[in-house]
């Protein structure tokens, strides 16, 4: 009995050596943490990076710093997950802080710009698959190997609703709502009656409120040959537009580049398609009226950073060269011209451009670079460019 106790104690201190750090990591990240930042009407837009908070004034095609408010804001934002604008005040988006695995309450950050405050709220449901938006939630999504969900919160950070897929399901690093619609691209495994070897391709759509409800499903493949390889989803008006990284021979599982986006019609769900002049379309923005898309074209993929520009209403495309613009070239130095953020000025006629090494303002009406920065990331990578209006 006596031997039998002292194994026991050995076992709580073994225990307490393996477990208690990360127990303590546990319990620190379930507080709520608020914070503050200061604001000037001056600034025409903000960089927000993971050490603090930059106000720049742009005037006569000059950029200048107002000020650096240093704050541990983030520690590993990463840029692949999108963020959220809300009623030009409000932005919300996750940290994925990558010292532990995930699911262990990363908070989920809501800045205001109004009033200068932060709130960081832990959660288990940080989106190490992807994250969406809609004109009133910030969305992440969690996929596991057998199940996964989509997590609603509000423009606090706050979680207040959750959707539950009972088999595998992978979705996009974005996804979007708009009118009241959530929706949701989507890989299923064999047990929805698709085959994941080819990783065929669905539209989910849902309903937000009262509650995530799904309400329709879309399939999107419609080639014997091929199965899409999508990135990410945007919307303006009637529309979805997506960006068709790639696609996969069904038959030999080849990956071939693509550089289209595929449009579909929200009212009958027909797609159509859009050429762009450069393989590998990735993330996808919008500007804030909606006139214009912007869409990337990584490094990695195309040995240069390009991004591409569409006018939604009149059809227009063309590239911008950022590594070109930035005067960069060589594998060590072109990532750095990678977009981290963009964004548009208050009058409409200035895209602002966040890269991991530079602020750039390009001239949409003249399609000209008007004003350039450089920042300098180090260990404290950016997270996104905040126009104010």
């Amino acid at each position: 009995m006596k031997k039998r106790k002292v194994l026991g104690i050995s076992a709580i201190v073994l225990l307490s050596l393996f477990v208690g750090p990360f127990l303590k990591r546990k319990i620190q990240s379930t507080v709520t943490v608020r914070d503050t930042f200061k604001t000037t009407k001056a600034a025409d837009f903000y960089v927000v990076s993971s050490d603090g908070i930059r106000a720049f004034g742009l005037k006569e095609n000059k950029i200048k710093q107002l000020s650096h408010q240093k704050s541990e804001l983030a520690h590993y934002p990463n840029p692949t997950i999108a963020k959220a604008e809300f009623e030009n005040r409000y932005l919300v988006f996750s940290d994925q802080n990558s010292a532990g695995p995930s699911g262990i309450n990363r908070p989920t950050i809501s800045m205001d710009f109004q009033k200068g405050k932060i709130i960081k709220t832990p959660t288990a449901y940080d989106p190490y698959t992807g994250s969406g938006y809609s004109e009133n939630y910030f969305y992440t999504h969690q996929a596991t190997s057998e199940d996964g969900g989509i997590y609603t919160f509000d423009k606090f950070g706050k979680k207040v609703n959750s959707y539950q897929f009972n088999s595998l399901s992978i979705g996009y690093s974005k996804f979007v709502g708009a009118a009241g619609k959530l929706y949701f691209p989507i890989t299923h495994d064999p047990k929805s009656g698709k085959e994941m070897a080819n990783h065929e391709n669905s539209l989910l759509i849902f309903d937000e409120k009262p509650k995530l409800k799904l309400v329709d499903e879309i399939y999107l493949e419609d080639n014997p040959t091929y199965t899409y390889m999508p990135n990410e989803i945007e919307q303006v008006g009637d529309y979805l537009y997506m960006t068709i990284t790639g696609v996969r021979d069904r038959e030999s599982k080849e990956r071939i580049a693509d550089n289209r986006l595929m449009v579909i019609n929200k009212k009958d769900y027909q797609k159509s398609f859009i050429t762009l002049g450069e393989d590998y379309p990735s993330f996808i923005y919008k500007s804030k009226d909606e006139q214009y898309l912007f869409i990337t074209h990584p490094t990695t993929m195309v040995g240069k950073s390009i991004l591409s520009v569409y006018n939604v209403v009149s059809g227009a495309k063309y590239q911008i060269d950022l590594s070109q613009l930035m005067d960069v070239s060589g594998t060590d130095k072109v990532s750095g011209s990678d977009v981290v953020s963009v964004n548009t000025s208050r009058d409409g006629e200035k895209l602002l451009i966040l890269t991991h090494d530079a602020i750039l303002v390009y001239d949409l009406v003249t399609s000209s670079l008007s004003a350039s920065f450089p920042l300098s990331e180090g260990d404290n990578p950016h997270i996104y460019v905040w126009a104010n209006r």
